[in-house]
């Protein structure tokens, strides 16, 4: 979703970008030349927005990851065997 709003952004000044070239430069390559400028300037500023979501989404994943807890929690159980053989109460059923 995030990319989404941020892609649409990077093509609104991408078009700006292009409008500004085409109404300012009235050379022919010229104009070729920087739109195709604009266009590469767009291709890596959506990389690096696709980039940065993925790798902030990993961080997240890693991060809200529960098993060194749980592997923590039955270590610390291996030290007192009797608290793990508890039974739970009747009203827990």
């Amino acid at each position: 979703m995030f990319n989404q709003f941020a892609f649409q952004a990077v093509d609104g000044i991408q078009s700006a970008k292009k409008q500004f070239v085409n109404t300012f430069v009235q050379h022919e390559g010229f104009k070729k030349v920087l739109n195709g400028f604009v266009d590469a300037q767009a291709e890596y500023t959506k990389a690096a927005i696709t980039a940065g979501s993925v790798a902030a989404t990993g961080v997240q994943e890693i991060l809200t990851d529960r098993t060194p807890y749980v592997n923590f929690t039955k270590k610390v159980a291996e030290y007192f065997p009797s608290a793990a053989c508890a039974t739970p109460s009747k009203r827990t059923r």
